[in-house]
């Protein structure tokens, strides 16, 4: 007789959602012999179930006293869902039949869970535009969200995902691909679902559904008009800071299904089940703050960070690119070292590096590593002084992605650190993002190396947090995403530029996928508190030296044009400098 055993193995496999299912067209009593493994495992809901392992093929279910004979769960499930919708039909009132609803939607749920625990799915999903943070989830890209960019002919924001999968099946013939987010309450809310896709697809373009029939009966006629004609609803969490898991699943089926376009998620899935062979998912998060949160300012700092822990804390969520981060609240000083030195991007076109420049020296961004170091607490100034760079080479500060921010303007022939935003001098003519010296990423590899930029981090805000630092100058004030991105020829330095009759790049920085945003304090936009020359943002508003944040500006300077604390009087020998990778191969994580 096959021994009964417990699988932790197992257990903590289905606790990452690897879900498979075993063929539905099983016997329904399985004879259980010698050879057999019979074990249990718990779902990730805490139960403990049975699996057998019969043949190469593992099953889901449950076997009776003697362990001789195996009854698989889809089959016991089959039954009583059967039972349970004939109730339905007879139910005598609404409260009744929603109890029953809930009553299959919960069935449902635990013979998933429990084929999940029981068989690890070949399929896997991935996205070249998802960005592996250290986190625990991948985060959702702001352009597939509400916020995103509008597509032609749409009136809100978002844009279907790119998406890819491999492993499916060899017996499988069409797939089902969908995206949901479910509450606490078990409540699905459908992003998109797409089915009778053929088994040999293995991608999902972003923004099209044509490889497949997209469900439309979740949306209203007037909802997917919006949209752009696609429906896709994009996620449009509401409140302030609100995180949400969204979910693409994969569905490998042995046939086609008899659908219309027409059809709900619900009754893609229900159809679904009698050709089921396998199914994946995979979760993502997004943080939201929605338009009345922003409004009253509630993604605004209360506070300027000023420990350790606190600082520590904005670079952990990039973990994967850092090879250290010290800090030591004594010694007031904090010091980053990143793997490389371009940060977070991915392969996609709109994060490719060098695509934009049209004038500069012609040097390329080799794989290199790239480190700073700055205040713990800053030391406010009382004002705005002329306190930068004269010859425009100095380090400013490092974004939570482990990129260098340099000034915005070019090297020149000054020195000494007395220069700023009332030293009589004009910067427009060696402006580099207006001349287009560097890349839609607002960067370019110095005379080294490796990569640095010379404005806002908007390659960053496909995932960033807006209430949240996207970097750190040396004086150890925050730097926050107020605006970037877009065309800039109708700002100041652009319009100077070409009144001299001067080339002006007309590159869309950010891929034009971020001009859009706005995340600066209401009372900046609405000009009764607004940044100073520094881009300085005085968080209480008393004009004291009480505190004060950065943010990000579509004109120069861009990052910051001055220094609003004491920056950091020398940092580590060979910190700031970039060292090329000896292999040259780069970071591959």
């Amino acid at each position: 007789m096959a021994k009964l055993v417990s699988s932790k193995f197992l257990g903590v496999a289905a606790s990452l959602l690897l879900f498979a299912v075993s063929a539905n067209a099983a016997p329904r009593k399985i004879a259980i012999t010698d050879d057999d493994d019979l074990f249990t495992v718990d779902t990730i809901d805490g139960r403990e179930v049975n699996c057998l392992t019969k043949d190469n093929t593992t099953y889901a279910g449950v076997s009776n006293r003697a362990n001789t004979k195996f009854t698989t769960i889809a089959n016991k499930t089959k039954t009583k869902l059967a039972s349970l919708k004939k109730k339905i039909k007879t139910a005598s009132n609404a409260k009744a039949k929603k109890k029953l609803k809930k009553q299959i939607k919960n069935l449902k749920k635990q013979r998933d869970l429990h084929i999940a625990a029981c068989v690890v799915s070949e399929i896997a999903i991935s996205s070249q535009a998802f960005k592996a943070t250290g986190s625990t989830y991948f985060n959702l890209p702001l352009p597939y969200t509400c916020d995103g960019a509008k597509i032609s002919g749409a009136s809100v924001g978002g844009k279907s995902p790119l998406l890819s999968w491999s492993g499916v099946p060899s017996e499988a013939t069409h797939l089902v691909v969908t995206m949901h987010t479910e509450d606490s309450e078990g409540n699905v809310t459908p992003q998109f679902t797409l089915f009778n896709i053929p088994a040999s697809v293995t991608t999902l373009p972003e923004g099209d559904f044509s490889i497949g029939t997209a469900a439309e009966g979740d949306m209203s006629a007037t909802e997917i008009e919006a949209a752009g004609g696609v429906p896709y609803s994009a996620p449009c969490a509401s409140g302030a800071g609100t995180e949400v898991l969204y979910t693409f699943t994969v569905h490998a089926l042995s046939k086609a299904l008899n659908l219309t376009a027409s059809a709900s998620r619900a009754e893609v899935l229900e159809a679904a089940e009698d050709a089921l062979i396998e199914t994946k998912t995979l979760q993502v998060r997004r943080v939201r703050w929605d338009a009345a949160s922003l409004a009253s300012n509630l993604h605004v700092p209360s506070s300027v960070p000023s420990t350790c822990s606190q600082k520590e804390a904005h670079f952990d969520e990039y973990a994967r690119v850092f090879s250290s981060i010290s800090c030591d609240d004594s010694a007031n000083e904090m010091t980053v070292v990143s793997h490389i030195a371009s940060g977070l991007k991915t392969t996609l076109e709109d994060q490719q590096l060098q695509v934009g420049i049209t004038r500069w020296i012609g040097r390329l961004a080799l794989p290199s590593q790239s480190g700073f170091a700055f205040k713990v607490a800053p030391n406010f100034l009382s004002g705005a002084t002329n306190n930068m760079a004269c010859d425009g080479v100095d380090t400013l500060g490092i974004t939570v992605d482990g990129q260098l921010i340099l000034p915005y303007y070019k090297q020149g022939g000054g020195s000494g650190s007395n220069c700023g935003p009332s030293d009589g001098q004009d910067y427009y003519d060696r402006d580099t993002v207006v001349l287009g010296e560097v890349d839609q990423c607002y960067g370019h590899s110095p005379n080294g190396e490796g990569y640095h930029i010379h404005g806002a981090p908007v390659c960053l805000m496909d995932v960033h947090d807006p209430s949240k630092p996207i970097a750190y100058m040396s004086d150890g004030i925050p730097l926050y995403f107020g605006q970037g991105g877009g065309t800039i020829t109708e700002t100041a330095h652009a319009i100077a530029v070409a009144a001299d009759d001067g080339y002006v790049t007309d590159i869309n920085y950010g891929g034009g996928r971020y001009e859009h945003l706005d995340f600066r304090p209401a009372d900046v936009i609405d000009g009764t508190n607004p940044l100073n020359d520094c881009n300085a943002y005085d968080i209480n508003g008393d004009g004291a030296t009480s505190g004060y944040v950065y943010y990000t500006t579509k004109d120069a300077p861009y990052t910051i044009g001055c220094y609003m604390g004491e920056k950091l009087s020398a940092a580590p020998a060979g910190v700031e400098n970039t060292k090329l990778v000896s292999d040259r191969t780069g970071f591959n994580g």
